[in-house]
């Protein structure tokens, strides 16, 4: 048995396993579905090949990244 954040159990049983499905059809663009129905594009600038119709993939992943940061120390 571990102790974390004050809760006991085994680590197996707080692990959450998740999908991520992805979608590209040869262009810039991704569409990726969430387990929770929940959907998120990237696209890159059209000076890059793509629409410019969603966050470039590191738009993204600094918009993520500045969400974990703020959550962690708000």
């Amino acid at each position: 048995m571990s102790e974390i954040n004050g809760s006991t159990g085994d680590a197996a049983s707080r692990i959450v396993r998740a999908t991520l499905h992805g979608r590209n059809r040869a262009s810039p663009k991704t569409i990726g579905a969430h387990r929770r129905g929940v959907s998120m594009s990237t696209d890159e600038p059209v000076s890059r090949g793509g629409t410019d119709t969603a966050l470039s993939p590191l738009e993204t992943v600094v918009g993520a990244l500045c969400g974990c940061t703020s959550v962690t120390f708000e």
